[in-house]
């Protein structure tokens, strides 16, 4: 069972002054405020539609690339290739705007290491991470911290993980926004879980379960309910799985969710919906959780005593992972 990822909601909430006040810079700084207030969908909207024509200096394209590719990441859609943000970072760079420099690089980050190349996607964090001391901005340095924190967790460097995650609670409690709060606290029990720290990943669990109900995005609470469900169904505690997985199905019912309550179900001696949960996941499910479903499938046969069918989707399983 998967741990859904924590950047797939720690999209950077951050205004930008508009800056000298022409229609096109007017214009961005309200498609920017959309994105910052939560209106994704209408900010994706309108800088989708937005007339690059306008744009008649460097400046405006720097502020539109910018804000262009962190709606895109925010929306979690495929970027390419990082030309565009590496047009707003040549102009920062030049004209030492810090803070749009240090969100510049922090996008950059994420979106090389979305790519593959952990190594400079982290290099370019690190980058948004100094150049943010000079701009003083608390809401980007907790957006550092906490994708800091998963992203040392995913490198294996789970200590180092850990202090970024206490990093970003200190900030979220600054800030003092719940929202915040909530994902710093499941930031750290993620960090905890794979130090193997059990009591400790209960403590934070059982904090941040207190906040989840104030996240507003539903997307957002859907992942923190997942990623609680799974440490519980992985220390075999289904009952306290269930009613969490039910919530993230309702709230987000994408592959990961479906899986992770079907498997939650069988756990539970509730088989009856394992099967409709699984058939709905398989369409968008991507290779490693179709290996996932096999592997399953083939576990359960194996318990059943069918052993035909059960080395059928061994096979099936072992050619999605080869």
């Amino acid at each position: 069972m998967k741990i859904s990822a924590v950047t797939t909601f720690c999209t950077l909430i951050l205004l930008i002054s508009c800056g000298h006040k022409n229609a096109t810079m007017i214009k961005l700084g309200n498609i920017d405020s959309l994105n910052s207030n939560g209106l994704f969908d209408s900010a994706y909207h309108e800088i989708m539609s937005f007339d690059k024509n306008n744009l008649r200096n460097n400046e405006e394209k720097a502020y539109y690339y910018l804000l262009k590719s962190e709606i895109l990441v925010t929306n979690d859609c495929t970027i390419h290739n990082s030309s565009m943000i590496d047009l707003s970072i040549s102009h920062y760079e030049k004209h030492g705007d810090m803070g749009k420099l240090a969100k510049a690089y922090y996008y950059k980050g994420v979106i090389l290491y979305d790519k593959g190349d952990n190594i400079n996607g982290m290099l370019f964090i690190k980058k948004a991470e100094s150049t943010e001391k000079k701009a003083g901005d608390p809401m980007l340095r907790f957006m550092i911290n906490i994708n800091m924190a998963y992203l040392n967790v995913n490198e294996k460097a789970n200590k180092t993980g850990l202090e970024y995650a206490r990093k970003a609670l200190a900030e979220a409690e600054a800030i003092g926004s719940t929202n915040l709060i909530c994902m710093a606290l499941n930031n750290i029990a993620m960090c905890h879980y794979y130090i193997g720290n059990k009591d400790s990943v209960l403590q934070y669990m059982e904090k941040a379960k207190q906040y989840v109900h104030k996240i507003p995005s539903e997307k957002d609470r859907a992942v923190v309910l997942t990623n609680i469900g799974v440490i519980y169904y992985d220390f075999r505690m289904y009952k306290e799985a269930a009613p969490l997985f039910r919530q993230a199905v309702a709230l987000l019912p994408i592959s990961t969710t479906q899986i992770n309550l079907a498997k939650n179900n069988y756990a539970l001696g509730n088989d009856d919906q394992t099967d409709s949960l699984l058939k709905k996941a398989w369409p968008k499910a991507n290779h490693e959780e179709k290996a996932e479903i096999m592997q399953f499938l083939a576990e359960r046969a194996e318990k059943q005593g069918d052993l035909a069918a059960s080395t059928n989707f061994y096979k099936e399983a072992k050619a999605m992972q080869d």
